[in-house]
């Protein structure tokens, strides 16, 4: 499928149906939403955001709120959010289902990193050496409902395979160039 095609796909989706019906997360204040934002322009330009904005979305800060918001049943949609905190909110037995669109869901990277100068750089590297253990790992899939960059992690049969998904992804020093550029528009688009 074309750019053109996808664009046109994600437009039809854009229905005045859902007026006052979503929520949505704040890249100004979520890391994971402005990867999400950026993943979304990438693929569908600006104009996707602008017909989004159209229909009145309510707006949260974390990317953990539309989960909750969702559940609560304040609003009927998140379009965004950590998918992660989705299926925590589901399992606790709150009715909501997840949709990953054919067309692609942004990959989020979470990385872990030691700084230059820490001052204990031995036990930096001793907890990071824990963190991508295989254990500490399905740990957090199993519990956590992660998707992990381990190649031996199982998921619970009731989520997708990563590989089965299409995958956004956004480029970090893209992300940090085009930072402003996205808190600005989805200020002039959202209005928050």
């Amino acid at each position: 499928m074309n750019l053109k095609n996808a664009r046109r796909k994600a437009f039809l989706r854009l229905n005045l149906k859902w007026n006052g019906k979503m929520v949505t997360a704040h890249p100004g204040y979520s890391g994971i939403i402005m990867t999400h934002v950026l993943a979304l322009v990438n693929a569908y330009g600006w104009d996707y955001f602008r017909d989004l904005a159209k229909n009145k979305l309510h707006i949260v800060q974390s990317a953990n709120d539309p989960a909750g918001v969702v559940a609560s049943g304040e609003r009927p949609v998140g379009v965004n959010g950590a998918e992660y905190f989705y299926y925590k909110t589901q399992k606790q037995g709150n009715p909501i289902k997840i949709v990953y669109p054919r067309e692609g869901v942004p990959l989020v990277v979470s990385p872990v990193a030691i700084a230059k100068d820490a001052p204990h750089p031995n036990a930096a590297k001793l907890v990071t050496e824990f963190i991508f253990a295989k254990e500490s790992q399905q740990l957090l899939a199993d519990k956590e409902g992660l998707y992990t960059g381990h190649p031996d992690v199982t998921y619970p049969t009731d989520k997708p395979k990563l590989k089965d998904l299409k995958l956004l992804p956004a480029d970090a020093d893209e992300l940090e160039k085009r930072n402003a550029e996205i808190k600005k528009r989805f200020v002039e688009y959202f209005g928050a």
